[in-house]
């Protein structure tokens, strides 16, 4: 999945994530080899990590934004973008779930 993609190469530029590893772990709240199966597989991430990711976006969002430091601030709104865009393709996907389902 592209989102969670561009996420995680946010993530490892600007230092909040170590690795895929790390990344798994503290932003998808899975195993630390889920993000990489993903990518071996070319699954997409399930709902509960999409969910789970948006979570974190938000927390970490609001940390980085209050911050008095530009740079900071910065990477505050960038999250902010990603969990936007987070947001639309969650909803994408929960319609046409749902309409797959009926």
């Amino acid at each position: 999945m592209q989102i969670v993609k561009e996420i995680y190469e946010f993530t490892r530029a600007n230092n909040l994530a170590d690795n895929e590893s790390d990344f798994s772990l503290k932003w998808l709240n899975k195993s630390a080899r889920y993000y990489n199966m993903l990518k071996l597989t070319g699954r997409d991430a399930s709902f509960d990590a999409l969910i789970r990711l948006s979570t974190n976006l938000q927390l970490r969002k609001t940390a980085y934004k209050q911050s008095r430091i530009k740079e900071m601030q910065d990477i505050g709104n960038s999250i902010e973008a990603f969990d936007q865009k987070l947001h639309n393709v969650i909803k994408a996907r929960t319609i046409a779930e749902a309409v797959f389902l009926s």
